[in-house]
């Protein structure tokens, strides 16, 4: 009996706790040697995995976006409303003011991504955009 057909699986374990499985298979003719289109076989898995590998190592890491600071935050609002502002733990505290003023600063808090939290301590919060 003659093979026609010669498949090869592999698991490779690819560390914190993710595998690859990758599947070959090749059809043989009556002069192939099926130990020889096997080697090939494995050839090719062993060259599949380090292109797989040397794809995922060049994929630079995501740059994490920089918590805002007092000063980064409070220089969007105009000189005279940041001495009535506050930044603590990413969060703005305003000072009792004129409703017109607070309005406005409303609209500028709301409009680099902060939303407001009314109550006891009411402050505007950075939005959670995870």
């Amino acid at each position: 009996m003659k093979l026609d057909r010669v498949k090869l699986n592999r698991k490779y374990n690819l560390g914190n706790y993710e595998t690859l499985d990758v599947c070959f298979e090749a059809e043989t003719t009556e002069q192939d040697n099926p130990l020889d289109v096997l080697k090939g076989l494995e050839d090719m898995a062993e060259l599949y995995l380090q292109t797989r590998l040397s794809k995922t190592e060049q994929k630079p890491e995501p740059k994490p976006q920089p918590k805002p600071t007092q000063k980064s935050v409070l220089d969007e609002f105009p000189p005279d409303y940041r001495s009535h502002l506050t930044l603590k733990d990413d969060k703005i505290y305003c000072e009792f003011v004129e409703r017109n003023i607070w309005t406005e600063i409303n609209q500028i808090a709301r409009s680099i991504g902060f939303e407001y939290v009314a109550g006891k301590g009411a402050h505007w919060e950075a939005r959670n955009n995870g």
